[in-house]
């Protein structure tokens, strides 16, 4: 494929990768991921919708490799996408059973990410943490 065969946010230079070092939905726990399109912001930044890539490294409980790279739908600026390992969400597949760490391509600026772990239902634990930052590469 060509780069002029690539959609239009794969060949912007507008782009925020985000790591989230740890993600599960195992032993009775599951993770909701946030990622907010905070380019409507007012101090400069232009405005610009664009997909995610979600990229999962690491395993499902049974062994078996991990999820294929998903294309999440488009996120407005001062919108957010939102979904579950268990449920999925806004065009992601639920992956169920994996266990691991999610590197993030959002092709727009001022990406940020936030990660929920809880028991299933939220009943008894929960701890969240903010997504990294991963500097562009020159």
């Amino acid at each position: 494929m060509t780069e002029q065969d690539q959609p239009s946010e794969t060949r912007s230079t507008a782009h925020t990768t985000l790591l989230f070092p740890f993600v599960t939905n195992t032993a009775g726990f599951d993770t909701a991921i946030t990622i907010t399109n905070a380019s409507a912001e007012p101090f400069g930044s232009k405005p610009l919708a664009g997909i995610c890539r979600i990229n999962y490294f690491g395993h499902l409980v049974d062994g078996g490799p991990a999820p294929p790279v998903q294309t999440s739908s488009h996120i407005r600026p001062g919108s957010q996408l939102v979904f579950g390992l268990n449920s999925g969400g806004m065009g992601i597949a639920p992956s169920q059973g994996f266990q691991g760490y999610l590197v993030v391509e959002c092709f727009f600026f001022d990406a940020h990410g936030f990660a929920m772990i809880a028991d299933l239902g939220m009943e008894r634990i929960a701890t969240g943490y903010l997504a990294q930052v991963i500097p562009s590469r020159p």
